[in-house]
């Protein structure tokens, strides 16, 4: 079965489990259209579903960088007041920088 004839479908669910498939998940959902992930295509179908678990999940921006995401509705703002989002996002701004969290600065806060 070749991708324009899943594609022709009037529905599809791609079902996903686990983390070791985390890294195809982002691609698919968030890469762009083509390449090696087939599956990226059905980002252009108008009623495909990923349907998968918070493993294969993980690395969606939503769930590993929300802050870099801007909310486009009240539901989407994250809750600073969460420890957790915090440690996440120093962690992730040390590692994208490539900085030990001690040595971040204001100025890598407010530019990040």
């Amino acid at each position: 079965m070749g991708v324009s004839t899943i594609l022709s479908a009037k529905k599809i669910f791609l079902i996903a489990f686990g983390e070791d498939k985390a890294s195809v998940i982002q691609k698919t959902a968030e890469g762009p259209m083509g390449g090696d992930i087939v599956a990226s295509y059905l980002q252009s179908h108008e009623s495909a579903e990923l349907v998968i678990d918070s493993a294969a999940g993980r690395s969606l921006t939503r769930i590993a960088a929300p802050w870099t995401l801007i909310p486009t509705s009240a539901a989407l703002k994250l809750d600073w007041s969460n420890i957790e989002n915090v440690k996440k996002a120093v962690i992730y701004l040390s590692l994208s920088l490539q900085k030990s969290i001690l040595k971040l600065r204001e100025e890598d806060y407010i530019q990040n």
